[in-house]
């Protein structure tokens, strides 16, 4: 698509957007963006009702129709899976009114596990923590199942004063305008501080939330939820609870106004009840239909000037009908079909038929022919690669029994009577047994000690067969064929560590990776056996035994015969030389002579080369690395030295104490983690990358550190390209 056209589809995103951002309240549907299909354009609608009490309601109906025009033109529709849904939690970390002796850490940690049991697994979690500091704490978007685990570990203070607001404010902002790997957030959870009145020195307040909710076109569902403790209001001063109440109030009346709930969650001795969260919240956390249309049908039917024009887009439901006015660019309709005017038809000469298939041909159709032949028992070929001699013998043979007249090829006709089914096949001497239904693997896949049965053939000794072939088997420990044995489980997880895999089944091997082997493993590479290390060779020699003289003698005898033996020998040597010099110093004679005529001492003659004591470098010791860092709009080139079996760190400049990484990347981007985020690892000839931050993710190539990673990290090659949060590192060597 031309430069031209991606800009206007661009000002159509942006006109849609700010033209029904308006009516989006009053008809019950929202447009959330607009993007060209292939060049005609198209635009996405979120369908929401209201209820009596103003709170929005995902609507679960997928029966709308689309009309538009001034003569109603109709509209292709298609609903879009919502997907990758997101949620915004807001937590205020303050406990100056929670850190009463009676309401716990523990509370506001059941109400975040409350709501985060309300979500499926697919959905995304994003934090937004506030204290007393300068700016509120934004994490990266996690899984439900980290979210969980980041909620167990959120610190709290007994800071006095929390800037709530400027957290809510930041967090409808993500909500509106999330980046562009980040799913599209559609609730924003607020759990708050009522205590309003020590929330001094507000960047934001909470009328100027309600705004970015209300200016967005956007729509995402807002809830708060704070903790109330009658025993506690009681027994307080009466300006502490006039103010308590007041925050109350505040929070209840900013809920209404962004069209959400408010949650005051009871508190006693005993805890918090979490009731209310889930009845308020039974119906609002469904997932968010969507559909594709499609404005192509518009075509001929609206002027191309001027190419911005207002359209009206009538949707009906169940009887019900909303309209809303667009603003359409006529530039992106592809041109009206025009009717081409009818010609006289010439009759033309058909062609004489051709064959599909002759002798020699190695193409698709040829080997459906070939397998066709096999099957109606007229051929009894296996690794067949070209229709040959035998396979056309054959073919006049099926001509015969069919009363087809045999030409020189497989015509179009005899090739679908063929592959149809429906054509006599040849007699054979003896009937053929009814095949019995090909066993299948159980959904849930194989437990351990699970074995090969009449119902499920023999997939679990396949399966060892070519785990065994790739070497992925551990110290021989092949050997319980057709069981599920704890050795042929740990060579499955091998077998996925290895070649990007995840084994789900917790105690076994599940479906997914048994058909992944059995289909893809024999065509894989082995992988190259672990080589034993020196303390391992000396076990197995020591354990081993040697052939002398036709006996089988132990290792570690002869060893201790060896050495012996060097024992005896320095001994008579030690002897020998101290004879000798005694020898020498009873001997007067004088010896210049003889010692004139030593090799060292004649005239040309080299001295003796003596001992190289400098050790060996490995020629695997270091790799040199490029890397062509981009962050920014902006790229660096930095080359760096990886040293075996050291880590070589990167991340963001640490503070204080903490330990500055190898690498620094830019500070501006916060959500690179100080000191280690991300480690490389070189080891025998090869490069490794692991994920070392907790809550922000590492990826290679567009797939996930943590998820994939092995003993040592995931392999890195060549080329390959690192995302440490908005930094993209390209990595040669």
């Amino acid at each position: 698509m031309s430069a031209k056209r991606w800009l206007s589809a661009v000002a159509l995103v942006l006109l849609v957007l700010i033209g029904v951002s308006a009516s989006a309240d009053v008809s019950g549907i929202n447009v959330i963006s607009a993007v060209p299909v292939s060049d005609a354009p198209a635009m996405y609608f979120e369908v929401r009702a209201l209820d009596s009490k103003g709170t929005g309601l995902r609507m679960q109906r997928q029966d709308f129709h689309f009309t538009a025009g001034e003569v109603g033109i109709e509209l292709t529709a298609n609903a879009v899976p919502s997907g990758n849904q997101g949620h915004i939690i807001v937590v205020d970390t303050s406990l100056y009114y929670y850190g009463n002796k009676n309401i716990k850490i523990e509370n506001i940690r059941d109400i975040i596990g409350t709501y985060l049991s309300r979500l499926s697994s697919d959905e995304r979690v994003m934090f937004v923590l506030v204290s007393d500091a300068t700016h509120p704490t934004c994490t990266n978007y996690m899984t439900l199942q980290h979210a969980r685990e980041y909620a167990d570990g959120i610190a709290f203070s007994q800071d006095k004063s929390s800037k709530i607001n400027s957290a809510i404010y930041e967090a409808f902002g993500y909500a509106i305008s999330p980046a562009q790997e980040a799913p599209l957030f559609n609730t924003v959870f607020i759990v708050a501080d009522p205590d309003l009145e020590n929330n001094q020195d507000m960047d934001h307040t909470l009328n100027e939330c309600v705004q970015l909710r209300a200016s967005s076109g956007h729509n995402f569902d807002v809830a708060v939820a704070t903790i109330r403790r009658e025993n506690f209001l009681k027994d307080t001063s009466d300006a502490r609870r006039k103010a308590i109440n007041q925050g109350f109030s505040k929070y209840r009346d900013f809920a209404s106004q962004c069209g959400g709930q408010y949650l005051e969650i009871p508190q006693d001795n005993n805890g918090v009840d979490t009731d209310d969260i889930h009845v308020h919240l039974s119906q609002w956390l469904y997932s968010t239909q969507y559909y594709s249309v499609d404005f192509s049908p518009l075509s001929g039917h609206l002027l191309t000037d001027p190419q911005v024009q207002s359209v009206k887009i009538s949707v009906s439901c169940e009887g019900a009908v909303r309209t809303i006015d667009v603003q359409l660019d006529t530039s992106l309709l592809p041109e009206p079909e025009v009717t081409p005017t009818p010609t006289v038809n010439v009759p033309t000469p058909t062609p004489a038929p051709t064959p599909v298939v002759v002798v020699g041909q190695t193409d698709s159709m040829a080997m459906q022919a070939i397998y066709a032949l096999n099957q109606l028992n007229y051929l009894n070929k296996t690794n067949v690669r070209e229709f040959d001699n035998d396979c056309f013998i054959a073919y006049i043979d099926f001509c015969r029994n069919n009363g087809i007249d045999p030409r020189d090829g497989i015509y179009e006709e005899t090739y679908h009577l063929m592959l149809e089914g429906e054509a006599v096949a040849a007699a054979v001497a003896t009937p053929q047994p009814t095949a019995t239904p090909e066993p299948t693997i159980p959904p849930e896949g194989y437990s351990i000690n699970a074995q090969d049965t009449e119902t499920s053939g023999d997939y679990i000794a396949r399966m060892q067969a070519i785990l065994k072939n790739l070497n992925c088997y551990k110290d021989e420990a092949f050997s319980n064929v057709g069981r599920l044995d704890q050795a042929t489980v740990d060579a499955v997880n091998t077998y996925c560590e290895a070649f990007n895999w995840r084994n789900d089944h917790a105690n076994g091997v599940s479906k997914e990776i048994c058909l992944e082997i059995l289909t893809n493993g024999s065509k894989l590479n082995p992988l190259e056996k672990e080589k034993p290390t020196f303390q391992e060779k000396a076990k197995a020699f020591l354990a081993g035994q040697t052939q002398v003289l036709q006996y089988a003698v132990p290792n570690w005898i002869l060893i201790a015969a060896c050495f012996v033996l060097v024992i005896v020998i320095a001994v008579i040597c030690i002897v020998f030389s101290s004879d000798k010099k005694k020898q020498n110093d009873d001997d007067p004679t004088p010896k210049t002579q003889e010692e004139g005529n030593t090799p060292a001492s004649q005239p040309g003659t080299k001295p003796a080369a003596q001992d190289d004591e400098s050790p060996t470098v490995s020629p695997f010791a270091n790799r040199t690395v490029r890397m062509e860092i981009r962050y920014a709009g902006e790229c660096r080139f930095e080359e760096i030295t990886l040293e075996d079996g050291k880590p070589f760190t990167i991340g963001r400049r640490g503070s204080g104490q903490q330990e500055n990484p190898d690498l620094v990347l830019d500070s501006a981007d916060k959500s690179v983690s100080r000191g280690r985020h991300a480690v490389l690892l070189y080891r025998n000839d090869q490069i490794y990358l692991s994920d070392a931050s907790r809550y922000h993710n590492t990826m290679i190539n567009g797939m996930t550190v943590f998820e994939h990673e092995g003993r040592d990290g995931v392999p890195v090659n060549s080329g390959d390209e690192i995302m440490i949060s908005n930094h993209r590192i390209q990595i040669r060597w």
